[in-house]
């Protein structure tokens, strides 16, 4: 009887420990680098970060030509960072 008690204790703790965070309010915590505070920006990169690189510099270009036929600048990120192969 007494290890029924304990295990109905344990898991109501447990269980009352786990769910206590679903009643708090969520903290939310921003840091702005003070020299880039009044930045704005103009441009979205795309980058699709899949292994086979040419399938995706044309997911890129395809998503830069739609967002540029909806009025929004946009650069393929391939133009700024090529591919590149590891050495051993």
């Amino acid at each position: 009887m007494r290890n029924k008690i304990i295990t109905i204790l344990v898991l109501s703790a447990c269980f009352l420990g786990g769910c206590l965070p679903l009643f708090l309010p969520p903290k939310l915590l921003s840091f702005r680098y003070p020299a880039f505070s009044t930045a704005s920006y103009s441009r979205i990169i795309i980058f699709a970060d899949i292994p086979d690189w040419q399938h995706g510099y044309r997911i890129e270009q395809r998503f830069v030509e739609l967002l540029q036929d909806n009025g929004i600048q946009a650069l393929s990120a391939i133009k700024f960072m090529p591919p590149y192969t590891y050495l051993d």
